[in-house]
């Protein structure tokens, strides 16, 4: 009995083997709606939101101890809803970030991070907006819960070659706004929790089966101190 359950429990463990991946997130609670438009800070800035949730880009890197510095707005967000933000990137392109999110309201108190988005969009060689077009005045009128995402990102490699080291690639990100099903879980995780509880009651079965089998193949040594 105890060499099946341990033939059961070696079957699961080589089945389900945990994935890593590069991943820097930040969970946050949506705020009540703001009137402070973006426009007013800068309409060119990279937007996400419940309808558009995805953006793939490239951002700048820096060997400086804060490192390069990036910012898009987390717009037409459902109030009191609890979100994740996370940023994803590939594990050959070694890096390191830090988040944080500000309201409106904290920019617009703030000069110095109202100059540093504005700077932002100024360094910005090819502006990528993700959300709707929209005319400035409707903008300006409109009112909607948003936040600000800051992320830092600093190169975490060192090369030989003085060229990269002062100039570091450029890292491909992908930026993702995922809202949490009622207030608890990722709801880009759904379909992933549904398939490892799937494959985990496959496995479960089928390794009853496959102990069974081995088993037979192997002396039980209980019996044997018994014969003896």
């Amino acid at each position: 009995m105890h060499t099946i359950w341990y033939l059961r429990t070696l079957f699961l463990s080589a089945i389900l083997t945990p994935v890593l991946s590069n991943v820097e997130k930040v969970v946050f609670l949506a705020p009540p709606p703001s009137s402070i438009s973006t426009t007013s800070i800068s309409p060119q800035l990279p937007h996400l939101s419940p309808q558009n949730t995805k953006l793939s880009t490239s951002w700048t890197t820096s060997f400086t101890e804060t490192g390069a510095e990036h910012w898009l707005v987390l717009d037409n967000l459902n109030p009191a809803q609890r979100y994740e933000a996370r940023i994803c990137w590939s594990a050959t392109q070694p890096t390191d970030f830090w988040m944080r999110i500000y309201t409106p309201e904290e920019i617009a108190a703030e000069r110095g991070l109202v100059e540093s988005v504005v700077r932002y969009v100024e360094d910005l060689e090819v502006v990528e907006d993700s959300r709707d077009e929209a005319s400035g005045e409707e903008e300006k009128g409109r009112v909607a819960s948003r936040l600000y995402l800051r992320a830092w990102a600093k190169a975490a490699y060192f090369s030989n070659d003085v060229e990269r080291m002062e100039k570091p690639e450029s890292v491909d990100v992908e930026i993702i706004l995922d809202p949490f099903l009622l207030n608890v879980f990722p709801e880009s995780l759904l379909w992933t929790a549904r398939y490892i509880v799937a494959v985990a009651v496959f496995a479960w079965f089928c390794s009853g089966w496959v102990c069974r089998l081995l088993a037979g193949l192997v002396p039980d040594q209980d019996k044997e101190k018994k014969r003896k």
